[in-house]
């Protein structure tokens, strides 16, 4: 299972147009898509859900985050990402993708914790930032906005 990026819209699901996670979408229109269940889904903050074992699919992790109740960004903390003829994948070489974004002409800037792309709304979490093995992606963050993610 993967799920296909395109900047501004949001994540498109590669099997099961029902889980698009599309910026816009109503929490409650997701939460119904994914079967939210309180004790299983509650997110960290009050503006974000949890989802994993999606719909039967098993490793896959997403928050979704809401502003005024509509999808304005999605982490995905277990799972993959199409993003043109890129693939994107939580858990894999940080290095090895860093380098074909580049390769393709996209730039990614360091942050404290990750490498963001401001145009591309993406934002990659490096794991050894974080506090865990090096060079693998931590987590993949799409965003209608990510201008308060600051430079080093």
């Amino acid at each position: 299972m993967e799920w296909i990026y395109t900047v501004n819209k949001g994540l498109k699901h590669s099997i099961n147009p029902s889980l698009d996670l599309l910026f816009g979408m109503t929490r409650e229109s997701i939460r119904h898509a994914f079967s939210y269940n309180l004790e299983f889904n509650e997110g960290r903050f009050e503006d974000e859900d949890s989802f994993t074992s999606i719909m039967g699919y098993q490793n896959q992790w997403v928050r979704p985050g809401f502003r005024n109740n509509l999808l304005s960004e999605v982490e995905v903390l277990q799972g993959t990402i199409i993003f043109g003829n890129i693939r994107l994948q939580t858990h894999t070489g940080l290095k090895n993708t860093l380098s074909k974004l580049k390769a393709n002409g996209y730039i990614f800037q360091e942050t404290a914790y990750s490498y963001v792309s401001y145009s591309e709304k993406i934002d990659i979490g490096d794991s050894e930032k974080n506090g865990g093995i090096e060079d693998l992606i931590y987590w993949l963050l799409i965003s209608q906005d990510l201008s308060y993610i600051e430079l080093l």
